[in-house]
């Protein structure tokens, strides 16, 4: 079984020892590569979304998440056989997109920098899947991962079927800290964010947040039944 790991967007508490661990145990235990992309910058200023900064549990984020000596910790720590950094930018959606967001939905988290925020993690889904396609290398199992995010009850890789996409089972929907799966699914990976761009997909929603804007791009391109639920549970650094 080759496991390949794609880091993606803002490499928020990169130094954090709970990710660290978890992808370090990964890396170990199935001689993974890793292949990342960042969003970074020396002393840019990072878009946090309102779900990040005033989550429900009161603990958000309340200072710059990224180290200024990230792209070290990166290299010293994953050794990644492809790290593409790109400075971090504001994205947009189209008017008209915008009107229609606010005419059906109705709340905090329904703000131009939110939705800047979604597309800026998309997009990096993107760069790092077609980084990684450049490379020509081949693996069996490719682990979406955050740089501050962790799972508890990660399942055994070793005989699961690649040719279905796997996410934890905690909520029948498409849960999106850490998921995984074969290269069949590189399609949405790769056209996520530009379907963020789609008329289409916002009839389709059922909120404008990045769990659905990616369930939805994935059931554009694969089928219900390709989702497989696991007993895991994610986490990302909150501080």
């Amino acid at each position: 079984m080759k496991v390949a790991i794609f880091l993606f967007g803002q490499p928020r508490y990169c130094d954090d020892p709970k990710p660290q661990e978890f992808l370090k145990g990964l890396i170990q235990k199935y001689n993974a590569d890793v292949y990342a992309h960042a969003w970074f910058e020396q002393d840019a200023e990072y878009e946090v979304s309102s779900w990040a900064a005033h989550p429900p549990d009161g603990k958000g984020i309340k200072s710059n998440p990224v180290p200024p000596n990230a792209l070290e910790i990166i290299k010293d720590a994953y050794n990644p056989k492809v790290l593409k950094v790109d400075p971090p930018q504001t994205f947009t959606l189209a008017p008209n997109t915008l009107s229609f967001i606010h005419q059906r939905w109705n709340g905090p988290h329904h703000t131009e920098k939110n939705f800047s925020n979604i597309k800026s993690q998309l997009t990096s889904i993107g760069e790092v899947t077609k980084a990684y396609e450049e490379t020509g290398d081949q693996h069996d199992l490719y682990i979406l991962a955050r740089y501050d995010a962790w799972a508890v009850g990660f399942p055994e890789l070793e005989g699961l079927p690649t040719n279905k996409f796997y996410v934890a089972d905690h909520h029948p929907r498409f849960p999106d800290i850490i998921q995984f799966g074969g290269r069949k699914f590189f399609g949405w990976m790769k056209n996520c964010a530009r379907d963020m761009d789609r008329d289409m997909v916002y009839g389709r929603i059922w909120e404008p947040s990045p769990e659905s804007f990616k369930m939805m791009s994935f059931l554009m391109r694969c089928l219900p039944s390709d989702i497989i639920g696991v007993p895991m549970e994610g986490f990302v650094i909150r501080r």
